[in-house]
């Protein structure tokens, strides 16, 4: 499942990209008050050689699209072979350095979920 967010209120670049997007990852479910978008994504059959590598590409694409528009992308669940081509948090933005430092004083042995949030933290 993919999460894409952008700022409640503004608009999307129509419907053309979402059909787009639709065809090319698979079901989509938005929540228009808080400017979520969920994608879900159809995968391909693991058993093609690059497949998972295509896909890593596309969503990452897509990151891209979705930060220049002022939102972002997250994944919330995938396969591990996924998981280890991609990102799932995509970048923390202006707010790493404050989820850095609040992650440091609530968990100085970084004991809890050592590197499963964003930027390894």
């Amino acid at each position: 499942m993919v999460v894409v967010r952008q700022q409640p209120g503004r608009k999307s670049s129509g419907r053309t990209r979402r059909r787009a997007t639709r065809r090319s990852l698979g079901r989509m479910r938005r929540r228009a008050a808080s400017g979520i978008l969920y994608v879900q994504v159809r995968l391909p059959d693991v058993a093609q050689d690059g497949s998972l590598a295509v896909l890593a590409g596309r969503l990452q694409e897509l990151r891209v699209t979705c930060r220049a528009a002022g939102g972002s992308l997250v994944v919330e669940q995938c396969p591990v072979a996924l998981k280890g081509m991609l990102d799932v948090w995509g970048d923390g933005g202006s707010a790493f350095s404050l989820m850095k430092r609040l992650k440091a004083s609530l968990d100085p042995n970084r004991i809890m979920n050592p590197g499963r949030f964003v930027g390894g933290i």
